[in-house]
């Protein structure tokens, strides 16, 4: 990754680069990951978009772009790029993962991403953010035995997954292992001591026990 103070000497560079070699996308792909990184989303849009024109498959035009659409707003745009990078690159994990996100997180549709997360199980099933997404779907639509299930084998994989820690937290406090849901946080807490959804749970907990303590 280029240093900030960097990025538009790298610009620079890769314009000449492209002078040069007008017809090689892949400089046309780094400049709009540049302009990505100094948060020139349309102007990378416009960048990505041209290089797709030249009609070589590349799972990073795929990703770069979907995420420029993102960061503009656009979402159904981002999930049409994000479905097109599924279909002719299921290996990447990017095509699954940031549409079930999209779908949890903004529209409100787990069984979309439920749905959509099991097409790439054959490719995907040993990723543990691939895991944790499709553990949050099933906790979103009530299912909650698989959804500890798959936060549990994406922690097993990848123990340092604080997403995962934080969702099995929740989900032992729902089923009112308050024990079992303050191990959890404060595993999250213990690998990102600064995260601001982690901090709140534990205090939440904390709380809750205050709270049954008083009552006994």
């Amino acid at each position: 990754m280029v240093a900030e103070n960097n990025v538009e000497e790298a610009i620079e560079w890769v314009k000449q680069a492209r002078e040069l070699e007008p017809d090689f996308p892949i400089y046309q792909i780094e400049h709009a990951n540049y302009l990505c990184h100094l948060t020139r989303y349309e102007d990378a849009i416009s960048l990505y978009q041209s290089a797709k024109k030249m009609g070589v498959p590349n799972p990073e035009l795929l990703i770069g772009l979907a995420n420029a659409q993102y960061m503009m707003g656009d979402l159904t745009s981002s999930l049409e790029t994000l479905t097109e990078l599924r279909m002719k690159f299921p290996e990447r994990i990017e095509g699954f993962v940031d549409s079930a996100m999209i779908y949890l997180d903004h529209l409100g549709e787990p069984e979309k991403a439920k749905h959509l997360l099991l097409q790439g199980e054959s490719y995907q099933s040993k990723h543990p953010l691939y895991l944790f997404q499709l553990g949050r779907a099933y906790h979103e639509l009530g299912e909650t035995e698989l959804a500890k299930c798959h936060i549990q084998k994406a922690i097993t994989i990848d123990m340092e997954c604080k997403e995962a820690w934080i969702e099995l937290a929740t989900l032992y406090f729902e089923e009112e292992d308050i024990n079992g849901a303050l191990t959890a946080i404060s595993q999250a807490i213990k690998l990102d001591p600064n995260n601001p959804i982690a901090i709140n749970n534990r205090h939440i907990f904390e709380e809750y026990i205050q709270e049954r303590d008083c009552h006994d």
